[in-house]
Parts: C-alpha cells; structure tokens; sequence
C-alpha cells in the first residue's frame, strides 16, 4: 500500500512538476511577445516624436537664420548711413547731411524694430551684443546731430563728431557684425575661426 501511494504520489508530483513548468514556457512565452511588441510600440512613438521635433526645430531654425542674415544686412546699411552722415568728406551730388541724417535714423528705426521682434531667435550673448551695438550707433550720432540740425550752436561740435566718429570706428561694431556671420555661418555647419583665436 505504502508502495502504491509513494508511486501515485510521485507521478502526481511529476505531473504537477510538468504542468507548473509548462505554464512557466507559456507565461514566459506570452509575456516575452507582449514585451516585443510594447517595444515594437515604443520604438514607433519615440520615433514619430523624433520626427515632429525635428520638424518644429528645422522651421525654428530657418527662421533663426532668416533673422540673421536680414540683420545683417540692416546693420550693414544702418553702418553705412551712419558713417555717410558723420563722414567730414563729402562729394559732389552727395546728399546734405540733414537728407544724410534722416536715412540713418530710417535705418537705425528699420533695424531697431527688426531687432526686436526677432531677438527672442538669438542666443543671449548675440541679443546683448547687437542691442549695444545698435546704441554705440544711435546715441553718438544723435549727440552730433544736434549740431547738423542747429548749425549756430559750435560749442561741442568737434567732441561731438570726434565722439560719434570714434564710436563708428570703433571694433565693437565690427565684432558684432562678424559675430552675426559667424552665428549664421554655424546655422549651416561651416567651421567658424573668430579674430584673436587664431583665424584669419
């Protein structure tokens, strides 16, 4: 009897031992294809939101390098009406400088408002770097062009223009300027050596 039992028992044990182990493979089974496919899912929704960032940041981008190549050109003809303006030289058929002032202040107003409304695509160094520079333009030329627009008043008047001269000159302006190519130049993956770090 005990023989009989010990023998039922164990193929009860047996077969509970196959059953336990078959549920296991299917259990590992089913889960290891769930996971496949939460994967599979996974893989595809990181994917698509790739693919949406990199649309939104592609259109931020040539937004960003549209704002810097037009703000280069404006700083350019801002740079240029204000150097025509505080110039001493003039030439025949030349404008007088008071035609020569109000273009400066057109293109000083046209850059400004174009500055500001783009300003939110520009890092914070190029952001600060062009609101100084645009004053460095406006305020020594407005100072001289009291002068300009009161020609009785000397008193000043060389500083003045010594003053707006110098600011005009100065590499400030300039730097800005190359920063703005520079900033554009890395928008479209050309290598950028800036002045004083070993470029040309």
């Amino acid at each position: 009897m005990w023989g009989e039992l010990a023998k039922e028992f164990g193929l009860g044990v047996v077969f509970l031992s196959l059953a336990a182990w078959l549920i296991r493979k299917l259990m590992a089974l089913l889960i290891s294809r769930d996971l496949e496919e939460y994967k599979s899912r996974l893989a595809a929704a990181v994917q698509r939101s790739l693919l949406e960032h990199e649309v939104r940041f592609r259109s931020l981008y040539a937004k960003r390098a549209e704002a810097i190549l037009e703000l280069h050109a404006k700083l350019a003809r801002t740079v240029r009406a204000a150097e025509a303006f505080i110039s001493p030289v003039g030439f025949e058929g030349d404008a007088d400088k008071l035609d020569k002032h109000q273009t400066l202040m057109r293109e000083l107003h046209e850059l400004f408002n174009y500055f500001d409304e783009t300003r939110i695509l520009l890092d914070k160094d190029l952001d600060s770097q062009l609101e100084t520079c645009i004053e460095n333009i406006r305020r020594p030329t407005w100072e001289y062009s009291i002068h300009v627009w009161h020609p009785g008043e000397f008193e000043g008047k060389y500083e003045d223009w010594k003053a707006a001269w110098d600011s005009l000159r100065q590499g400030e302006i300039r730097t800005t300027i190359e920063a703005l190519r520079a900033d554009f130049r890395k928008l479209l993956g050309v290598p950028v050596v800036l002045q004083g770090n070993g470029g040309a």
